[in-house]
């Protein structure tokens, strides 16, 4: 099973980028392309060969059919099957530009059921090429760059378990509402729990409680403000983080130095 080599920061053309549904399943065309080949299954089965390696494609499942390689299909997909497909361009090689250091390296296969923000990649890039628009090729370039890392991502890390999922969650509910002091009891309600049961699982992904956590997190972001706000006072960010006065985050800023000693 090759891996593929993309180049980052290197720009990718994103050629086309469509929904397809097969109403009567056909096989893959037998071809070879100029262009990589990125296929998200979203419904049916599909099963594609690639330099003589069979891939059988399910729900979720991602493909990358690679340039100037050749692949193809035996068999029809089932009827019903529904895609979303890429073909990208890797940028054309000049003589006066150095070869980018950086890369990912990808593999054909890529189970990603379990993985949302890749079906959400590949849906804003149909949505994006479609989208009549000054900057559409840089949007698309971004985003194709966001996708290669969440597939490298999915293919080296393991899908996060329940508990670390839900400690994530609830920290992005924390973060979201740093204007203000989130109660367990209200954090634990946005996910139908108990407050001891969310403190105790949040406390084993994140070292700390949701308190510690929300705490370090407001004075982390006062103490930017601060920073990047020199003609900002105290009263200030203590509005825009949720302490109830200056008095209160000087404190609190002054106890978070000491224990960073």
């Amino acid at each position: 099973m090759a891996e593929t080599l993309f180049s980052l920061p290197a720009s990718y053309e994103v050629r086309e980028a469509y929904h397809n549904r097969f109403a009567e399943g056909i096989p893959h065309p037998d071809r070879v392309m100029e262009e990589h080949d990125f296929i998200y299954l979203l419904e049916g089965e599909w099963e594609v060969f690639e330099e003589g390696t069979a891939y059988l494609l399910r729900p979720g499942d991602v493909l990358l059919l690679t340039a100037g390689r050749r692949h193809w299909g035996v068999r029809p997909c089932r009827d019903g099957t529904r895609t979303i497909y890429l073909h990208v361009r890797a940028p054309r090689p000049s003589g006066d530009e150095p070869t980018p250091s950086g890369g990912l390296s990808l593999s054909p296969f890529t189970p990603c059921a379990a993985r949302p923000e890749v079906l959400r990649l590949f849906e804003e890039l149909a949505q994006q090429f479609a989208a009549p628009s000054p900057v559409r090729e840089t949007r698309l370039s971004a985003l194709f760059s966001l996708l290669l890392a969440a597939l490298w991502e999915a293919q080296r890390a393991p899908s996060p378990g329940a508990d670390e999922e839900l400690a994530h969650r609830a920290a992005r509910y924390l973060r979201e509402n740093s204007f203000r002091f989130v109660r367990e009891k209200e954090l634990a309600a946005q996910f139908f729990l108990c407050p001891k049961t969310l403190s105790r699982r949040f406390s084993a992904v994140m070292g700390m409680t949701p308190y510690q956590y929300q705490r370090r997190y407001r004075l982390e972001a006062a103490r930017a403000f601060l920073a990047s706000n020199p003609g900002a006072s105290l009263r200030q960010a203590a509005e825009n983080f949720g302490f109830c006065d200056e008095f209160h985050l000087s404190r609190e800023l002054s106890r978070r130095k000491k224990e960073e000693g």
